[in-house]
């Protein structure tokens, strides 16, 4: 998945619950994966309600990934 389709994805209210989902169900290759196309997004993320909530869980689930 390229970085302006999973940032797409994210930047929608909808988009961002199943980019949620997607980490949450993904192994840990692919978890990493997500989660390292999300870091490039984080400056348009953090401009979205739901963006800095999906920054706050991610990192309370997965402290070591930021």
């Amino acid at each position: 998945m390229s970085k302006d389709i999973f940032n797409k994805i994210i930047l929608d209210k909808f988009g961002n619950y199943v980019a949620q989902k997607a980490i949450a169900a993904a192994d840990d290759q692919d978890r990493k994966i997500l989660i390292d196309l999300l870091k490039l997004t984080i400056p348009e993320l953090k401009n979205k309600y739901f963006g800095e909530k999906l920054i706050s869980k991610i990192q309370f689930l997965y402290p070591n990934f930021f």
